[in-house]
Formats: C-alpha cells, sequence, structure tokens
C-alpha cells in the first residue's frame, strides 16, 4: 500500500518531530551544527519557526509553513543532517527512522502546548532538571528576546510568544510572565501524573493559566488558516487511528517503562484512559 500524501497547508502551524534510526543519539557533538541546519533551511523555504528543540536522538520544530509544501523544508533538513552525521561518524545507510511525524496546530491551546512540550522536552527525558539548564532549545530566546526579533521573517519566537500574554495588549515582559507561567503549570501536571492515584486525589487543584492576549493573538494571526485548514482536512477522507503508533510515539518522548507500569496498573485516571 502506498504511503498517503501529505496536504499542502500553506501558512498553517505545525508541529513537527524527526528521529533518527535505532534511536541512537548521533547528534551529541553536532548540536550547534544541527540547529544552524534547522535554521537555515526555515529561511531558505520561507518558513517561520516558532520553536524548536534539538534532543541527542531526534529534534522538534513549531513552525508555520510558507508557500512551499512543508515536505521541501523536512527534506532540505533530513537531508543535511544526515551527510553531516554520516561524514562525522562513518555511519553508512539511513539516519532517520522514518518520514517525520507532523501535526497541525488548529488552536490556540494546542499550539501553546505544542511549544510548551518542546520546551520541556528535555526535562522529561530526565536530560536536566530545568528547561534553562538545556541549550539547545529556543527556551531561552523566549525568556530573554527583545522586540528586534519581531521583525525578524524566519525566527518568529516573538510570535509564539505572544501567545502567553495575559492581557490583551500585554507588554513584551507580559507575555514573558505568562510563558513562565504556562510552564510551571505543565510542569506541575507532568509532575502530578507521575504520583500516585491517592496522591493525585489530595493534591491541590491548579487551573491553566488565563492567556487572554495570547487567545487574541491567535485570532489575529493563526486563526484564519486554521480555519481553511480545518475545512481542508475535513473534505478528504481520514483512515481510521493507527492506535499503537499513537500511543507508542507518547510514551517514546516520556520515559516508557514508568508510562508503561503506570498504564498497565488499575485504578487509571481519565486522562490515562484517554491516552
Amino acid at each position: 500500500m502506498g504511503r498517503r500524501k501529505r496536504m499542502n497547508l500553506p501558512e498553517v502551524t505545525f508541529h513537527v518531530t524527526a528521529r533518527l534510526h535505532n534511536r541512537e543519539p548521533l547528534f551529541t557533538g553536532l548540536e550547534r551544527r544541527v540547529v544552524g541546519i534547522m535554521l537555515e533551511s526555515a529561511e531558505l523555504y520561507s518558513v517561520r519557526v516558532l520553536a524548536y528543540t534539538l534532543m541527542p536522538n531526534h529534534l522538534h520544530l513549531v513552525l508555520v509553513q510558507g508557500d512551499e509544501p512543508l515536505g521541501r523544508i523536512m527534506q532540505a533538513i533530513g537531508r543535511r543532517t544526515a551527510l553531516l552525521v554520516q561524514s562525522v561518524t562513518g555511519q553508512a545507510g539511513h539516519v532517520f527512522e522514518r518520514r517525520y511525524f507532523a501535526v497541525p496546530c488548529l488552536d490556540a491551546e494546542y499550539l501553546r502546548n505544542a511549544i510548551a512540550y518542546v520546551h520541556l522536552n528535555a526535562v522529561r527525558a530526565r536530560i536536566c532538571d530545568t528547561p534553562d539548564a538545556y541549550e539547545w532549545s529556543s527556551h531561552d530566546e523566549y525568556l530573554h528576546c527583545d522586540d528586534s526579533v519581531a521583525h525578524h521573517h524566519t525566527i518568529a519566537y516573538h510570535a509564539g510568544l505572544r501567545l502567553f500574554a495575559e492581557e490583551p495588549d500585554g507588554s513584551l515582559s507580559d507575555c514573558q510572565r505568562g510563558y513562565a507561567a504556562f510552564l510551571r503549570y505543565r510542569c506541575y501536571r507532568d509532575a502530578l501524573a507521575e504520583q500516585s492515584e491517592n496522591k493525585r486525589k489530595t493534591s491541590p487543584a491548579v487551573a491553566s493559566p488565563q492567556l487572554i492576549g495570547g487567545d487574541r493573538h491567535w485570532l489575529l494571526e493563526f486563526a484564519s488558516a486554521a480555519e481553511r485548514a480545518a475545512d481542508s482536512l475535513r473534505a478528504v477522507p481520514v483512515p481510521p487511528p493507527d492506535l499503537r503508533t499513537i500511543a507508542l510515539r507518547t510514551i517514546e518522548d516520556a520515559q516508557s517503562e514508568a508510562v508503561l507500569e503506570q498504564l498497565r496498573l488499575g485504578g487509571r485516571s481519565r486522562e490515562e484512559t484517554e491516552l
């Protein structure tokens, strides 16, 4: 059976993942060069990068597709990084395990969570305790970017950061406060998920930060493209989801042994049951 053709959705925001073959940490020592390839390829294909992280054996990008199909930039990144890895390691054959995985971000909350997920990836993988301690992501730029980034045609951290604004016309520092608060909320939810059922029941409930300004920014900058994409996706028959693949992809980034053991136990929470 042939591979399903990917849809071409200009101006739509995607969360993209590409993983190395056999999960080998072949990016170790090459991080600066691979990040350079990612950002140079984005500029070449007029793609706006909202967030990224480079892990030892895979990469994450949150990006806004340009006029060219998404596959063009991912082919460029895959080809150049594969040649780099092969030249340094002497390894022949496939470098990436399969085609890249891309999910369109079609609402404000999903996009915010995608950015947070990308920036917390190293924390979830137990590489570091806080996202500040991991060098190879755009988290530091979110905390320290200034207005000069706002007009860059490739680096769109400013546009991503605006999704975390607490006030409708919030300043850049207001956005950074909202971003930091959202990451603390996500870290709390992650820690809660690792606790036993009894501890979860007694833990205080924490509401997601109310980011009214971020929702307004979504409506102004991202909503129109998302609505067009939703219409296009509804018009295409979608095969039943491969639940095994979805589960494996989720577990891969979240300490598989701990998660699998948790899911095998009785008394699962509603969130775990949905997963």
